[in-house]
């Protein structure tokens, strides 16, 4: 099975034939997929076939960067500046594909003030308008949490 790139027609040809028309047509014969029966073979400019080639390899490439996460730190004792200075950096790495992990750490006597680092936590997601993947854990003096986009029904339902 032939297609010819310029005309859009697809046809049923011997090799020789294709061969043959490629060159009268002055381009290449790029056999496109060996496995089907028959197989399929297209008459385009190979230089372009590999280069449409090479930018969807690119573009599947941006597309698995999705599955990486992207971990930002934050304290109790953080100033508000400080705290939007990470919301900006974290909404850059969302329009960049990445997931956003966050990690709380209490140092010292902070460890009391549990509910207060919950708050913090609570607060970033509530900026970036995201909301935790599950419930945050505590391992040790360190709090770690996921956050996914908030569902319609979850950015509804909130009170104003």
């Amino acid at each position: 099975m032939v297609i010819d790139d310029n005309t859009g027609i697809s046809e049923l040809m011997s090799r020789s034939n294709a061969l043959i028309e490629a060159k009268k047509q002055e381009l290449d014969l790029v056999l496109v997929s060996p496995k089907t029966n028959p197989p399929v073979a297209k008459i385009i400019d190979y230089g372009k076939y590999k280069y449409e080639q090479s930018r969807k390899e690119k573009q599947q490439k941006k597309q698995t960067k999705a599955g990486e996460v992207k971990e930002l730190r934050l304290s109790v004792r953080m100033g508000d500046h400080d705290i939007e200075q990470r919301v900006k950096r974290a909404s850059k790495f969302l329009k960049e594909g990445y997931r956003i992990s966050i990690s709380l750490r209490f140092r010292g006597r902070e460890n009391i003030f549990r509910e207060k680092g919950l708050e913090v936590l609570e607060d970033f997601a509530n900026r970036l308008n995201m909301d935790f993947t599950q419930r945050p854990k505590f391992m040790g003096n360190i709090v770690n949490v996921q956050l996914k986009q908030k569902t319609n029904n979850e950015s509804e339902n909130t009170p104003e």
